[in-house]
């Protein structure tokens, strides 16, 4: 029961995004001091939409594992049925958001090859209950195949330290400095030659070409502490596990996220060194699988990603991923 609450806050949220529209006859009206029907219908249908498609998603889901498959059902006017094989399964993804944490939850996310992610179908079950189903569906994966790489459970690769997210978010984008600081420039010298705007003008005055120098300061300063905070958000407590199937990560601060990714499914590795990256000694690993992952701007991202890796970490991180990987591409 309490998913319906943990999941009303998203669902509401994307249903103002959806139907923002709706507000602009609430915002014409003149103002009364009242509340009209129509008015109160309008935010009824908007607030009260995301509760009520969160009680019909706790009221309809239904999942079990039966005869090997993993069986979902789910909907009320419009019923759907699905059935996963686990052997096309290419990753299990545990996400816990601040929602989750306060009530004890966790959402499981399952993708298959060459289909999206369905977000938020298994979005509030118990941390036991999403363990069990995560172990049920790897031991169909498994079922009758045995482990070729001698690991029999999990080890760590890697750990990577707040020092190093902290060397992440500096060594992110040379771009992101010069595209900060060339727009705080231009709305500062816009600012400076406005009549309008006195205290721009009268700071111009007083720093001279100080002015500009110092805008530059803080562009570099504003960049630094977004990539920085940013790293430190999303790969808080970055760790690299070797299972006995393939390899998992976790990560995050206040979501926290858990990727599995068996080795069959591992289609292509990545390493990028950004040239600040590169002269700490660090590199970036990406592993991609044939499933779509997530779209962020239009380009389809790796399912999974080791923000910080040494020179003399990297096979290890590799070879993680790809038991069978023989050469250091440091080197080779």
């Amino acid at each position: 029961p309490a998913s319906v609450w943990v999941n009303a806050l998203p669902r509401t949220l994307k249903s103002i995004g959806a139907l923002w529209w709706l507000f602009i006859p609430v915002f014409a009206q003149e103002n009364t001091g009242r509340v009209g029907f129509i008015e109160l219908f309008i935010l009824l249908v908007i607030f009260g939409s995301g509760l009520v498609s969160s009680f019909v998603h706790y009221s309809t889901l239904r999942y079990r594992m039966h005869e090997g498959m993993l069986e979902l059902r789910y909907g009320l006017l419009n019923r759907r049925s699905r059935r996963l094989d686990p052997s096309r399964i290419q990753n299990i993804e545990i996400v816990r958001n601040p929602l989750h944490k306060l009530s004890g939850l966790v959402e499981l996310r399952v993708e298959t090859a060459g289909e999206a992610r369905e977000e938020g179908l298994l979005s509030a079950l118990t941390e036991e209950e999403a363990l069990s189903l995560r172990s049920a569906i790897e031991a169909a994966r498994v079922e009758g195949q045995e482990s070729d790489d001698g690991v029999s459970q999990d080890q760590e690769i890697l750990h990577v330290s707040a020092m190093e997210l902290v060397a992440y978010g500096i060594s992110s984008s040379l771009r992101s400095y010069f595209a900060t600081t060339a727009v705080l420039i231009f709305v500062a010298w816009s600012l400076a030659f406005d009549s309008e705007v006195a205290w721009a003008q009268e700071l111009q005055q007083k720093l001279g070409a100080s002015f500009f120098l110092g805008l530059l300061l803080l562009g570099v300063l504003l960049t630094f502490l977004s990539s920085v905070l940013k790293g430190v958000l999303r790969h808080w407590a970055h760790f690299l596990y070797r299972t006995p199937d393939g390899l998992r990560t976790e990560e995050g601060l206040f979501t926290r996220r858990k990727v599995e990714i068996p080795h069959a499914k591992v289609q292509v590795l990545k390493v990028r060194e950004p040239l600040l990256r590169r002269w700490m000694g660090y590199g970036t690993v990406h592993i991609e699988t044939a499933g779509l992952g997530s779209v962020k701007e239009g380009v389809f991202s790796a399912e999974t990603a080791v923000p910080m890796v040494a020179k003399v970490e990297l096979k290890d991180a590799l070879t993680a991923a790809l038991p069978g990987l023989t050469q250091d591409p440091w080197h080779q």
